[in-house]
Formats: C-alpha cells, sequence, structure tokens
C-alpha cells in the first residue's frame, strides 16, 4: 500500500482535518473564538452524537508510513455525563470513540483525543460500517 495511502487511512480513522493539497503547505491551526465557535456549529450539524464524557481509557497503536513514530490511533472509552444530540439512551453508559495523538507527515496536529480523567464534549460522526464514532471536534479544542 502506498505511504499517502496509510496516511489516508489515518486521517479519516480519527477524523484529522488535513490539507492534503500540498506536501510543502504547512498546517497551522489559528483558533479564535470566533472560529471555534463556527466549528462548533458545523461539528454539531454534522456529528450523529454529540455528548459530554468522562474520559475513561484509550488504547493507541502507531501509523504505518511516514506518519510512523509520530501519529498514534486507536480506541477511546468514557462514560456520557450528558446527551446534547442522539439517543438518551447513551446517558450514564460507556461510549467507545475513535482517538488519535500526535501529529501527521506534515507536521498536522491530531486533535482527536481525550485524555483519560478528564472531562470532554464530543462531537462524534459514524463512518461506514458498525464501527466506533470518530471525533470531528471536541470541547476543550486544545489540552
Amino acid at each position: 500500500m502506498p505511504a499517502h495511502r496509510h496516511r489516508d487511512v489515518a486521517i479519516s480513522l480519527a477524523a484529522l482535518v488535513a490539507s492534503l493539497a500540498s506536501p510543502a503547505l504547512a498546517c497551522t491551526i489559528i483558533l479564535t473564538p470566533k472560529s471555534e465557535r463556527a466549528s462548533e456549529r458545523v461539528a454539531f450539524r454534522k456529528a450523529n452524537v454529540v455528548v459530554t464524557v468522562d474520559a475513561a481509557s484509550e488504547s493507541y497503536m502507531p501509523v504505518p508510513g511516514p506518519s510512523a513514530g509520530t501519529l498514534r490511533v486507536g480506541v477511546g472509552r468514557g462514560r456520557v455525563v450528558k446527551v446534547h444530540k442522539g439517543p438518551s439512551s447513551l446517558q450514564d453508559r460507556m461510549l467507545t470513540y475513535l482517538v488519535a495523538d500526535g501529529e501527521d507527515s506534515v507536521s498536522c496536529p491530531a486533535l482527536g483525543s481525550a485524555r483519560p480523567g478528564r472531562r470532554y464534549k464530543l462531537y462524534l460522526a459514524y463512518g461506514p460500517g458498525s464501527g466506533p464514532p470518530t471525533i470531528l471536534f471536541r470541547n476543550p479544542f486544545f489540552d
């Protein structure tokens, strides 16, 4: 499998948003309160589930290819404290979701993690198949 394919799989798996148009472009996140609110509104519309969770655990594996050693993806689990969008039956249950940590081969940070012991509002979307949902957006945005 070509190296760029590994990166594409990792990005979709962990809901990483990166500029793939040109590898010469650096990935820079400039987040203002206004842009964060706009991103949150878009994520809310696109999300299947929006929940506040107390993150309980994460399990990672390294991504092969050009991101090897710098990007990890895996699954996290958290107890649902509040359901903002989605089935109310999720309340007080453990939820599994995809996570990412590190940065990809063009130094774009993976903002798809939810550190155990912290509380997060997660905007989650289900992909094709029956796997865990992917984090589209999370608050707090930065740890």
